[in-house]
């Protein structure tokens, strides 16, 4: 694959490169950043929000848990911007079926800024629906604390 492929994600490029170098303990690429926490791996998310970004960085996300084998994940979302409508929102969980997403995650963390919140309840609620343990929170210390326990 090259940054000129049909997705076209600088993410999965510059992921799969560091996994081909095993230079896997940290990665900075654009606003895409990741690290490994124990036994859980922490993201950053702060580009705005549109469904192919979305796409694009749940494939990374699937790439990397893979890679690490570790199946908890901390989402830090706070600063990003989310510009989707509800039919985009759902789009978005339907591709996220269709690429098996969640049967590589088995709890997930994912921290919103306050004004966020509610509408990320929709993603609570389909995602224990589809038997992932996702909790939506507004700090990062309540989330960490979350996703260590059990």
């Amino acid at each position: 694959m090259d940054s000129s492929d049909k997705d076209g994600s600088i993410f999965l490029y510059y992921l799969r490169e560091i996994m081909e170098n095993k230079e896997h303990e940290l990665v900075v690429e654009k606003e895409y950043f990741h690290e490994i926490r124990g036994d859980y791996l922490y993201i950053k998310f702060s580009d705005p929000e549109t469904l192919e970004s979305c796409k694009r960085e749940a494939l990374a996300t699937k790439r990397l848990l893979n890679f690490y084998a570790i199946k908890k994940v901390i989402a830090d979302n706070r600063e990003k911007k989310s510009f989707l409508k509800k039919f985009e929102e759902f789009a978005l969980s339907m591709f996220y079926l269709k690429e098996e997403l969640y049967t590589h995650i088995s709890k997930v963390a994912a921290v919103f800024e306050l004004e966020e919140l509610n509408r990320m309840l929709f993603w609570e609620t389909a995602a224990r629906n589809r038997f992932l343990e996702l909790k939506i929170f507004s700090d990062i210390e309540s989330a960490e604390e979350w996703i260590k326990s059990k």
